[in-house]
């Protein structure tokens, strides 16, 4: 194995299938595992990242924190002896600078078209395939780009040239099952006019405030930038538009192929892998770290087929609905990840760090609740709201005594947490976290940490 700050490192890719890229990767992880005698195996999926260099930047970056934390005196238990995997899959980011004041072509007040051709050049990024500028993907992104030119107006051709955008970045998304509460692709199957009209509207300004299970969401009004630490404004699209309604869509698009394809990654994919690692080494502690649609990934690892066992389940700003692990979340239907509750299948804590500051998960799931048409969550995306993703809001609507309510703040290195077997832990990161990247600093190092000291029998 390799070494990433100290600690025998092996990566394992894998293909926009699930797919492994390469079955001895896999044999070499499994022959270290029984040589060196791990008792710990911590995995992390990153999420956002366009290639693997940026991935392997994000582990480095986190790794070397941990270290830090370890060589100043805080250290593991001497009996754990700890083997970290780093996944690799294709993923697209999340355009954050495009979510913050000043930051690139759709900044605040920016709804132009260079905006919404960024959006779908990030939707083409998403669908890529060795042989995409020949498919017939790539020649609908580039009818879609074309229609920018005619439709903001008010006459046939422009009413013409919306529906053909829609039934365009319609036919793009991932055909198969959905997930309610995740923005599903059914919503988009409606008036082109009306789904421009509620799109075009500017979103509000929200703040987060501390709480404890989830963070809490205040209207500040049309117009109003939010007060949010570390320097970041509000929301976007306080302006609006066609052009911003269009730029929703693409966007809206590229999430919901990310997100199937997080599935596919952790539920074929790692599952598989782990299940094997686990039906090799019984014993083995098993940790499973995942960040933004990488936390979807090692949760649908945990809710697959194969039994993996986990000890504990740690989600940074993770990019899915934070209904995953809800029970009966509408009175009736419960989360797509529930099972993962209901079977006891993660032994030790489940970790969920969340923030306001996460623009890039807040935005797509009011872009769905603006779908749904639900008028009651005004700009969508609150713990309130059907439609609120895990890294703005932590996981909501579990069962009483579900959820460790007085460990519920993310700790800066030193802190120690009260953590709980089988138990939720949302913490609140928004004097940490400064956006949905910001994901390898110091106070997470130390989370995992104190999960990984907590995994020794006392």
């Amino acid at each position: 194995m390799e070494q990433l700050a100290g600690f025998p490192y092996s990566r394992i890719e894998f293909d926009r299938e699930g797919s492994l890229y390469s079955v001895g990767e896999a044999q070499e992880l499994v022959r270290a595992m029984e040589n060196d005698g791990f008792t710990d195996l911590l995995v992390i999926s990153h999420g956002w990242n366009n290639d693997s260099s940026e991935a392997q930047d994000l582990y480095t970056d986190l790794f070397t924190n941990l270290r830090s934390i370890i060589d100043g005196g805080d250290a593991l238990p001497k009996e754990m002896k700890l083997g970290v995997v780093g996944v690799f899959w294709p993923s697209k980011r999340f355009a954050e600078e495009q979510l913050i004041p000043g930051g690139g072509a759709a900044s605040l007040g920016d709804a132009g078209r260079e905006s919404a051709e960024q959006a779908l050049d990030d939707l083409a990024v998403a669908l890529t395939t060795d042989s995409f500028q020949k498919t017939e993907e790539a020649q609908k992104i580039e009818e879609a780009k074309s229609l920018l030119n005619d439709i903001q107006g008010n006459d046939d051709t422009a009413e013409k040239a919306r529906a053909r955008f829609l039934a365009l970045v319609r036919s793009l998304l991932p055909p198969g099952d959905h997930e309610t509460g995740e923005g599903d692709p059914q919503l988009l199957d409606t008036d082109p006019e009306d789904l421009f009209h509620v799109l075009s509207a500017p979103v509000p300004a929200f703040r987060a405030q501390a709480g404890g299970g989830g963070a809490a969401w205040a209207n500040q009004g049309p117009g109003t930038p939010a007060s949010v630490s570390g320097g970041a404004a509000g929301l976007l699209d306080l302006v609006g538009g066609t052009m911003s309604a269009a730029r929703h869509l693409a966007n809206y698009a590229t999430y919901y192929t990310m997100k199937r394809r997080a599935g596919h990654v952790g539920a074929k994919g790692l599952n598989g892998l782990l299940g094997w690692i686990r039906h090799s080494a019984p014993s083995l502690r098993i940790h499973l770290v995942g960040h933004s649609f990488g936390a979807r990934a090692v949760t649908a690892a945990v809710n697959g087929a194969k039994t993996i066992a986990p000890f504990s389940l740690t989600l940074l700003q993770g990019a899915f609905s934070h209904n995953g692990f809800a029970c009966q979340f509408d009175g009736n239907r419960h989360g797509f990840f529930r099972t993962v509750i209901d079977d006891g299948r993660v032994s030790g804590p489940i970790c969920i760090t969340h923030t306001f500051n996460d623009f890039a998960v807040h935005r797509m799931y009011a872009i769905a609740s603006r779908l749904a048409r639900d008028d009651a969550a005004a700009a969508g995306g609150g713990p309130d709201d059907i439609y609120g993703g895990m890294g703005s809001n932590g996981a909501q609507r579990l069962a009483d005594g579900e959820l460790n309510q007085d460990c519920n703040v993310l700790l800066p290195p030193g802190g120690v947490y009260d953590l709980r077997a089988q138990k939720v832990h949302n913490l609140l990161a928004d004097d940490v976290i400064k956006g949905h990247g910001d994901v390898r600093n110091p106070s997470v190092a130390n989370l995992l940490l104190r999960i990984l000291q907590s995994a020794m029998p006392s």
